[in-house]
């Protein structure tokens, strides 16, 4: 019986480190809200909470890796010409810019209104009207945008909800997120 006591706990204590400490987590690290977006609605909620945490890694989990299209709101493309030619690469760009454009502490909000989710086994598409406030320090620039939206939401590789095409449309009254890109890159 001891032979065998004796033999489990060698056993015990050599398969695994139950007594020695993991590696602490790096303070630096920020997480914010993101979830692995096993739902086109978790993926929606991620892009929310991405503008609210102000951290682009999660922002940029939200799009596509493979392929990814933009297709500005009318107007804007006659003011910002780039647009036209709109990169997985510029909307990092674009999103670092935003938030190293508002005070640290500020809250830049991104809501949706009368969202429409239709799935069609692994794509969806996905619209709604979105309004963006972005309390900026510079007060040439709009602080408020608006109009609607259209993504196609697709899995990537990982089965994770991803945007893969995004169409935006103008509000008649506001500027839109592409003209907020336009001004920001």
């Amino acid at each position: 019986m001891k032979k065998y006591f004796f033999i489990l706990l060698l056993f015990s204590l050599s398969s695994c480190d139950i007594f020695r400490t993991r590696d602490s987590e790096d303070p630096n690290t920020q997480r914010g809200n993101y979830q692995p977006a096993t739902t086109p609605e978790i993926l929606i909620q991620n892009l929310q909470n991405s503008f609210k945490d102000k951290l682009n890694d999660n922002y940029m989990a939200c799009f596509s890796e493979d392929v990814f299209t933009f297709s500005p709101s009318a107007g804007s493309v006659s003011k910002y010409s780039f647009l036209q030619s709109w990169t997985r690469q510029d909307e990092a760009q674009f999103f670092n810019n935003l938030i190293n454009s508002v005070p640290q502490n500020a809250i830049i909000t991104l809501s949706f209104s009368n969202p429409e989710l239709n799935p069609q086994g692994d794509s969806a598409s996905y619209s709604a009207g979105y309004a963006i406030s972005v309390p900026f320090q510079d007060d040439q620039k709009p602080k408020y945008y608006q109009g609607n939206l259209h993504f196609t939401l697709i899995r990537d590789n990982r089965l994770q909800w991803v945007i893969s095409y995004w169409m935006d449309i103008k509000d008649e009254k506001y500027p839109s997120w592409s003209e907020l890109k336009g001004r920001l890159n």
